[in-house]
């Protein structure tokens, strides 16, 4: 009989001690739909060149600060003898107002006999296995990865751009499986420039997408490839239809419309994959709430909104303090607002822990970990989670891996769980230990009674955690 006894203790200490960790375990899960939440990591400068991410790429490049250029050409008509005078009409003087420095300028910079080498040697070397590695170990659990209309053009896409990132893309999608990391599909350049910049490869400065139905039909159609060819991969987990539309330039009801028909595209394809919807930005973006009716009538749809501390004007003469006080006044009522009851996901798309006036006020390591402690909590918050930009950068505060493997950004923080939940967790669970310690000194006729009364519960709990998170 004492032998039995004691094996009862055993069994009711150990079912308390495992309904309090499954409880916990339980109270851990994200609030996104499936029970997901996104803390990734962009692969920026990859699959899409943006020579800042990694000016080294053009050094080689004849005149490479003559890259832009534009079909036509400029004829002044002028009466009588002309001289070298800068006052002549003939005379022009040109100045260089934007430098771009996206994959057309470099592809068209080096030309076709050398631009392949130097586009696989990148491709090769910028991201590797290794970093899906890290990503993993470090609590990163997705990847968004930015790719051009080009490849969805086969090996030989138009001229200048070099084919072959498609096979990238799908080893990175092999990766991600193999260490178990969501995927995300970003659509960053698309056909024509939606932007008018680097980020979108634009040739000429120019934004062109969406001018004609054509153009429109040509990007749904990049999208329904995109999806096609990795609707049934496990690693899949979102498409971004369009990066970072240009406010005012495309109009919000060309953009809803485009939205909806590459929505469908993607649906023909897969029922599960999220869509991704990127608000119009610029110097100063549209407000994304704009995009909530579209969203809305989506289902499965997440508005995308990025937050850059450093470009808008009322940023360039913040301190630290000031941008933080602008995350939890700002940024955070314009989440909760986007946070509709019933209404469509929110994703921070792209951030980084840099602000305008950091390199003036000569930041310190605790500066950048103080902001990066508050952009995390907050941009925590959003419901379908956030990606960071980029994992790689030249620039040390855009990267990711730099920020991550100097101490500026505590990989503990990116698990999902606070310091200060798991303090809570772990005094929890040793008081339930110590509860369940108590219990193998208890007599006799209260273990049967106290079993009677644990066990169901133990049941129930861990029944309910397996049915909410299949």
């Amino acid at each position: 009989m004492t032998t039995t006894i004691c094996s009862m203790k055993k069994l009711l200490g150990f079912c308390i001690f495992c309904s309090c960790l499954t409880l916990l375990a339980c109270g851990s899960t994200a609030d996104s739909g499936d029970g997901f939440r996104v803390r990734g990591v962009n692969l920026g400068g990859w699959l899409v060149v943006e020579g800042w991410t990694k000016p080294s790429l053009f050094s080689d490049i004849p005149n490479k600060d003559l890259l832009v250029s534009k079909k036509g050409h400029v004829i002044a008509d002028c009466e009588g003898d002309s001289d070298w005078g800068n006052y002549d009409p003939s005379v022009f003087v040109i100045e260089s107002v934007r430098q771009l420095d996206g994959e057309y300028q470099l592809t068209n910079g080096y030309g076709p006999i050398i631009a392949p080498k130097i586009m696989w040697d990148h491709w090769n070397t910028f991201i590797t296995e290794e970093d899906f590695k890290f990503m993993s170990r470090n609590g990163i659990n997705t990847v968004r990865i930015p790719v051009g209309w080009w490849i969805a053009k086969g090996p030989t896409p138009p001229a200048p751009y070099v084919g072959g990132s498609l096979q990238l893309l799908d080893k990175a999608f092999s990766w991600a499986l193999k260490h178990q990391l969501k995927v995300i599909v970003d659509l960053h350049a698309a056909p024509g420039s939606q932007t008018g910049s680097t980020v979108s490869s634009s040739r000429d400065g120019f934004m062109e997408w969406g001018e004609t139905e054509e153009n429109i039909q040509e990007t749904v159609a990049i999208i329904d490839f995109l999806t096609a060819r990795y609707a049934k991969h496990p690693s899949l987990y979102a498409v971004e239809l369009l990066n970072e539309p240009l406010f005012p330039d495309v109009s919000l009801e060309k953009l809803t419309n485009y939205y909806r028909a590459g929505y469908y595209a993607v649906r023909n394809h897969s029922s599960t994959a999220y869509v991704l919807l990127s608000n119009r930005l610029g110097w100063n973006p549209a407000d994304p709430r704009e995009l909530l009716p579209i969203s809305t009538e989506l289902k499965g749809s997440v508005i995308d909104v990025h937050y850059y501390h450093m470009f808008m004007e009322i940023f360039k003469s913040m301190n630290l303090k000031q941008n933080v006080d602008y995350l939890y006044t700002n940024v955070s009522t314009e989440l909760n607002q986007l946070s509709t009851p019933n209404g469509p996901l929110v994703f921070v798309g792209e951030w980084a822990t840099d602000w305008a006036t950091a390199r003036f006020a000569n930041a310190t390591k605790e500066d950048y970990q103080t902001f990066s402690k508050a952009q995390l909590e907050v941009y925590g918050r959003a419901t379908f989670g956030w990606t960071y930009w980029t994992f790689k950068c030249e620039l040390q505060h855009f990267s990711m891996e730099w920020m991550i493997t100097n101490g500026y950004i505590n990989s503990r923080s990116l698990t999902g769980v606070s310091s200060d939940a798991s303090r809570r967790s772990g005094d929890a669970i040793r008081s339930f230990s110590k509860l369940s310690a108590d219990i193998l000194k208890l007599q006799d006729t209260r273990i049967l009674a106290l079993l009677n009364l644990i066990g169901p519960i133990f049941i129930f709990v861990l029944t309910f955690c397996i049915v909410s998170n299949s």
